[in-house]
């Protein structure tokens, strides 16, 4: 039998996409995979815990779920980043919470999980920090959401190259928790997020910090697994549009020539895209069902408020990125990405002047 080991962190308010996730874990697997769940909170209601252990008990793939309180001693030491809840920062705390665990896997809980783990579970971290999926490179992450010249600029101050570097999505992390502990990881995390929570730029404080640390340790701290383990929606169905261009490079970006006929393993509603409140077009249906089955109704007429609200999001999103692109460090980088349509359409003397380094 193969057993995978999983860690989650959520509160009482997210119960039911949790036990979404547990639910497809479980129906998903294998004949010879069984699941481990390790739920980190702080204070998760017996009531809840009640309502997880009933989801997954009666599932045959079911090994146990251990549910481990982080505690008021180590919750008062992680910063509090942003809009974020500090359950995000739960993850990097995992090596003194599970302290007889060398090797698990972390997932976010607004995932639906369409097939089985072990081979990812499988992968070898000999002398890796972490697995995680590869976003490509930063510029591309940055366009298919909200922010622009903020995070550049901060990644950049920090040592990540947003041009080069590869960005690993958080969301689903296979963590060397022997790793963490021997090179100091949770306390080099604390300590960038505690220096740097007051920084409006420091959007992503988890994600952030774990790339600019993987930097700092060098590019083979780390392995890129595939996508089809993190698939992001909202990143990649912008607009639910399957012909919208974007969509087309992303995918390619991920070397998959044919969206079409692409399988994921893990959808990752990450973003915008929550079958809850928006219809995704990634398996929505599937979602609905397995929320029934733990007594979860989703609106699947998506109501007009709904729909007001979310072009309410989409149009201070927009105004969001005309005032970043305002900035110098957004002009920059938008010259960058169009440098040569606009070269193009130069005098040939001035295209020589761009082409020139001035010294």
């Amino acid at each position: 039998m193969a057993s995978v080991d999983i860690a989650l962190a959520f509160n009482d308010g997210f119960l039911k996409q949790a036990s979404v996730t547990v639910l497809s874990t479980l129906r998903s697997a294998n004949v010879d995979t069984v699941y481990n769940f390790y739920v980190v909170s702080n204070d998760l209601s017996f009531e809840s815990q009640q309502v997880l252990l009933d989801v997954a008990q009666k599932e045959p793939h079911f090994g146990k779920i251990e549910f481990v309180n982080i505690g008021k001693e180590i919750c008062d030491t992680i910063p509090k980043v942003g809009y974020f809840g500090i359950e995000t920062n739960f993850r990097l705390w995992l090596p003194e919470l599970l302290p007889d665990i060398n090797k698990i896997l972390y997932i976010d809980c607004d995932t639906m999980i369409v097939g089985d783990l072990s081979e990812l579970f499988d992968t070898d971290l000999t002398g890796k920090a972490y697995g995680g999926c590869s976003e490509q490179k930063l510029l591309c992450y940055i366009d298919t959401y909200d922010t622009m010249s903020y995070r550049f600029e901060f990644m950049n101050k920090h040592g990540f190259d947003a041009f080069n570097d590869h960005y690993v999505h958080a969301g689903v992390l296979l963590l060397n928790l022997e790793y963490w502990r021997e090179y100091n990881y949770t306390e080099r995390a604390s300590k960038f997020l505690t220096e740097n929570k007051d920084d409006v730029k420091f959007m992503y404080p988890d994600q952030d910090t774990l790339n600019i640390l993987a930097k700092q340790d060098g590019d083979n701290s780390r392995v890129y697994i595939d996508w089809k383990y993190n698939m992001t929606c909202a990143y990649c169905l912008k607009e639910n549009n399957p012909s919208d261009i974007f969509q087309q490079v992303l995918f390619k970006g991920h070397g998959i020539n044919s969206p079409e006929t692409f399988k994921p393993i893990i959808l990752h509603y990450a973003g915008w895209a929550k079958p809850w409140s928006v219809v995704t077009g990634l398996m929505d249906s599937q979602y609905i069902e397995y929320a029934k089955e733990i007594g979860w109704t989703i609106d699947t007429s998506r109501s007009f408020s709904k729909k007001i609200k979310n072009i309410i999001k989409k149009v201070c999103r927009f105004g969001f990125k005309v005032l970043c692109f305002l900035t110098p460090m957004g002009i920059f980088v938008y010259f960058k990405k169009n440098r040569k349509r606009f070269l193009n359409k130069l005098p040939k003397g001035f295209k020589d002047l761009f082409r020139t380094p001035l010294a």
